[in-house]
């Protein structure tokens, strides 16, 4: 079962008189043309031909530490986990030299 909702809409006199030429010349009716167009506007890719959002980097002082390639997610990652152990394998040290008198 098909089911249709009935919608007032106030839309431009001379895009309405194109959408009814169209309508007329592929023999049907003004609904399906309307629908067609608002269903290729909906599917429409809006990411396409955009740039990929850079993340601004802070090169500051240091730079970029030597061997890293920011493009590359898998490098930050890796970057980041050892950064991750670092910390805790210094955390860990800590704490044991505080424990010992």
């Amino acid at each position: 079962m098909l089911i249709c909702m009935r919608t007032t809409l106030n839309l431009n006199d001379d895009l309405v008189r194109q959408a009814k030429q169209r309508a007329a010349a592929e023999d049907r009716t003004l609904t399906s043309v309307i629908e067609d167009a608002l269903r290729r506007l909906l599917t429409i890719d809006t990411t396409r031909g955009q740039e990929p959002y850079r993340v601004p980097v802070d090169t500051g002082p240091r730079g970029v530490r030597p061997g890293i390639d920011i493009d590359d997610p898998r490098a930050i990652r890796d970057l980041l986990d050892e950064e991750d152990v670092e910390h805790f394998l210094r955390v860990q040290r800590e704490t044991a030299r505080r424990a010992t008198p």
